[in-house]
């Protein structure tokens, strides 16, 4: 059985939005601590309506458009595609059909590392906003998991478009 990443994306994807739903009324009315020093104190703010529209719209614009390029990305001019070592992947068209595949992944990731830092940032705010919700995180280990996930995510992003070891052009 292959794993699919999409899949996984998805269902990322699915648990934001399952998870906004949920501690959405949790939140108060009045203006929400939504922005975060590095220490986790809040500096900024807004107002519940804007926050979950702003942070909604935000989210589903951004997959959007990581799912119309995982979509599409081979049908652009070679000239917009930007990966590392371009001269080594669009040299045959085996291996430009590589690249396009391996594109793709890094979107799927990218979408699963995006919605993941998404569910993080809602969940300081619900955390800041409501000192008696259930589910509480240290913050300092909200942004750790961040700062790891994102070194992680950076490693296996360059690994993966990077050539094979021993073959050139």
């Amino acid at each position: 059985m292959r794993f699919n990443l999409g899949w996984v994306w998805a269902t990322v994807f699915l648990v934001f939005g399952g998870y906004i739903v949920l501690t959405a009324d949790t939140l108060p009315v009045g203006p929400l601590a939504t922005h975060f020093d590095f220490a986790g104190k809040p500096n900024g703010f807004q107002s519940k309506p804007v926050y979950l529209l702003f942070f909604i719209l935000m989210n589903v614009g951004i997959n959007a458009l990581f799912l119309t390029l995982f979509r599409w990305i081979d049908r652009l001019p070679e000239s917009l595609v930007n990966i590392a070592h371009k001269d080594y992947w669009f040299s045959t068209p085996e291996r430009k059909a590589e690249a396009f595949k391996r594109l793709r992944k890094v979107l799927c990731l990218s979408g699963i590392f995006l919605n993941g830092i998404f569910l993080i940032c809602h969940q300081m705010v619900v955390q800041a906003n409501n000192p008696g919700f259930f589910l509480r995180v240290p913050t300092n280990g909200l942004l750790g998991i961040v700062g790891a996930v994102t070194l992680l995510f950076l490693f296996v992003i360059f690994r993966m478009v990077k050539p094979p070891a021993g073959e050139t052009r």
